[in-house]
């Protein structure tokens, strides 16, 4: 399962984690990614107008861990913006 961490939403996050965990124990693998990026249009959306930080990160990270999963977290650097191509639907 590939979760996309969002700023704002540790408790969801981790309601995900405890529900998968619950569901289908270490039978599946688990990622978590943190490259969310906010466009244009989250400026009307303060709670998701920004990067996911550091600490939201290893909140989630850990109780992965703590929960037991077996998974892979996405190191922190491949969030940086320079990866993030331009959503400009320009299609290059």
């Amino acid at each position: 399962v590939r979760h996309l961490l969002l700023p704002s939403h540790l408790d969801d996050s981790k309601n995900i984690l405890k529900y998968l965990y619950d569901t289908y124990q270490n039978k599946i693998f688990y990622s978590l990614m943190s490259q969310y990026t906010p466009t244009e249009n989250c400026k009307q959306f303060p709670e998701i107008n920004r990067r996911v930080t550091t600490y939201e990160y290893r909140k989630v990270a850990d109780r992965a861990a703590e929960l037991g999963f077996s998974g892979f977290a996405q190191e922190r650097r491949s969030a940086k913006e320079e990866y993030t191509p331009p959503f400009n639907l320009e299609g290059d």
